[in-house]
């Protein structure tokens, strides 16, 4: 077991039994095991109070549709608009996962997807609709796809190597050749976002490299390390609160602090030393690095005085205040381009 007090206070604090992606930052150690079948040091598995973004009603839930993948031909054709709470098999273990298709999708035309990763104790259905990224998928045409994590309370856990059957990792890494399959989604369109525990998920997966995204977003999450080995650069857009009541913006002694971790991932990319410093309304400043390797870039959103957010969701007092300056939704949707 590896017990450190940042795998520790991250465990704790997003809720998830990530210690992988808070190990690199102390011991160099890799998320999600190593290629060659090892799997890296496990941590301990710490539950905690951060629930993911609900919204205020719960919707009508889909029919489940039982899937196995991936599927030897192309079923576009057969699809239909809606939600579609779906499976597949990873070995021996069940994977589930809802599909979001607007009402303006059709497998006439190649659409981009977003997935879309919950909270601790979340819901892939449930978190569609309580960040809101359904209003932006139907605004915008694009998929979204919200993977389920394992275990009660539903938890996100980095540690075990790609080569496990059913892992997180082995999930993250096939899932989208089956959206690719199934859904006539553009393969070199497909981006990976994340809440609390779901953006460790998304910064562990951007830290280690190799997956089938071609960006990379998050919120209220920010687990970095100066030794992630990832070769290649990648996109990433971020937010974070000022006044976060469990991942304290600016660091303590056991996690970074938000601008050491950007910084840190900017200098991993190749990004300008500064970023463009932009005042978005009267609590949102926006830090954007445009010139990094390949074309890449990176935006950081810091919401004064917000709390463990996803921006422009429902607000949630326990978790601290919320902002309707900006939409997390529309910032990654426009920052990606995704509309047509």
């Amino acid at each position: 077991m590896l017990r450190t007090p940042l795998t520790v206070l991250l465990g704790a604090l997003v809720g998830t039994t990530l210690t992988a992606a808070a190990a690199v930052a102390v011991t160099g150690a890799t998320p999600f095991g190593a290629r060659a079948g090892t799997s890296a040091t496990s941590g301990t598995s710490v539950t905690s109070a951060v629930p993911m973004v609900v919204p205020k009603s719960t919707p009508k839930r889909a029919a489940r549709t039982a899937a196995t993948a991936p599927p030897a031909h192309n079923t576009c054709a057969l699809q239909t608009p809606g939600f579609h709470e779906l499976s597949m098999t990873l070995g021996t273990t069940r994977r589930a996962y809802t599909v979001y298709a607007p009402a303006s999708w059709t497998p006439a035309r190649k659409v981009p997807a977003v997935y879309l990763f919950h909270g601790m104790g979340g819901d892939a259905t449930g978190t569609i609709w309580g960040s809101r990224m359904k209003v932006q998928a139907d605004q915008d045409g694009f998929l979204v796809v919200a993977p389920q994590a394992l275990g009660s309370p539903t938890d996100w856990d980095v540690t075990p190597a790609l080569q496990v059957s059913g892992s997180d990792a082995q999930l993250v890494s096939q899932l989208p050749a089956t959206i690719v399959a199934t859904w006539c989604v553009d393969p070199a369109r497909q981006y990976a976002t994340g809440y609390s525990a779901g953006s460790v998920l998304t910064h562990a997966m951007a830290c280690y490299g190799g997956f089938p995204y071609v960006g990379y977003s998050g919120a209220a999450a920010q687990p970095w390390s100066a030794s992630c080995p990832n070769p290649e650069p990648f996109d990433f857009v971020y937010f974070h609160g000022t006044a976060d009541p469990y991942v304290p913006f600016g660091g303590n002694a056991d996690v970074p602090s938000v601008e050491w971790s950007a910084r840190t991932m900017a200098a991993k990319n190749g990004c300008e030393a500064q970023p463009t410093t932009t005042s978005v309304g009267t609590d949102v400043t926006s830090y954007l690095w445009s010139h990094c390797l390949g074309g890449k870039r990176q935006l950081v959103d810091v919401v004064e005085g917000g709390g463990h957010i996803w921006p422009g969701a429902d607000a949630i007092p326990s978790l601290g205040a919320q902002t309707t300056t900006i939409s997390a939704d529309q910032v990654i949707s426009d920052f990606w381009h995704l509309a047509p």
